[in-house]
């Protein structure tokens, strides 16, 4: 039975056209008259993102004789500040007109992003790839991904490869390096303990996170394991990776234990584990 205010979708104004609908009910619109053309469509990504791409830039293309597309595409680099990057690729992005090349800051990547403009979308990918082989001649190993990527989907697609299970031990970072992995979907990923980040009573760093790493392993047989120990007194994480290749070590700094900072410090734990198993040097630039 149809209920009052769904019959609301089915009325349009006169001599307006609909938008055909592949996933949903919600209404789509366009209506044109002297004064210009009003699109309207509802704002859930399944159902709006299918009939831009299927009805309405057809549409635009066809109602304004359009012979031109905007193709993108983004790049993205973690464990780097934006100052370092645009110090890296500065000259590019202002010497090219199309593609053009921009930079936008966040808090778990740089993003490079790439757009083109040609008459389809095969051409715009032409010029886009061209300036993305010059970008990662500039960032040797240090584009993480593209677009959808994420670091952690990333990491677990490394570790999947190699047929490696993985474990982690977290402190400051709370429980996020997990969450965080789950969300992804890693299948990686066999179990967690987080232990609470107070302050080193006798053992170094060092020593404690070999001794968490032991106790991850206690609790979850796995291939690999990373444990983050927080020294929350220096301001410093000691990261451990154990994994059937050998031991990696590395220190991250930290100014806080807030949601931010955990997320830094998440991100940054998961790039360096990237680069060290595509072998690409870990040098902590901010």
């Amino acid at each position: 039975t149809i209920t009052e205010n769904n019959w609301k979708q089915a009325y349009a104004p006169r001599g307006a056209e609909a938008i055909p609908n592949p996933n949903g009910t919600a209404p789509g619109l366009i209506v044109e008259d002297s004064r210009g053309i009003i699109i309207c469509m509802p704002g859930v990504p399944r159902e709006l993102y299918a009939m831009l791409e299927d009805s309405v830039l057809p549409f635009l293309r066809n109602r304004f004789a359009l012979d031109s597309m905007l193709e993108f595409r983004v790049l993205k680099v973690c464990g780097e500040g934006e100052s370092r990057v645009d110090s890296l690729i500065g000259d590019l992005i202002t010497a090219y007109g199309n593609p053009k090349i921009g930079l936008l800051a966040n808090p778990e990547s740089v993003r490079i992003r790439i757009s083109a403009r040609a008459r389809n979308r095969e051409e715009a990918e032409k010029l886009i790839d061209e300036a993305d082989e010059r970008i990662r001649e500039r960032l040797p190993g240090l584009v993480m991904g593209t677009d959808g990527d994420t670091i952690e989907t990333v990491v677990n697609a490394i570790l999947k490869e190699r047929g490696w299970t993985l474990a982690l031990g977290e402190t400051h970072t709370g429980g996020m390096m997990a969450q965080r992995l789950v969300a992804a979907g890693a299948t990686q990923l066999v179990g967690a303990r987080m232990t609470r980040p107070d302050p080193l009573q006798s053992s170094a760093p060092e020593d404690a996170a070999v001794q968490y790493a032991a106790a991850v392993r206690g609790d979850y047989p796995c291939d690999c394991v990373l444990v983050v120990v927080a020294d929350v007194e220096a301001g410093q994480a000691h990261v451990r990776f154990e994994s059937p290749e050998g031991i990696a070590t590395w220190s991250i700094p930290f100014a806080h234990i807030d949601e931010l900072s955990q997320l830094r410090s998440t991100v940054i734990c998961f790039e360096y584990l990237r680069r060290h198993l595509l072998g690409v040097p870990i040098v902590f630039s901010g």
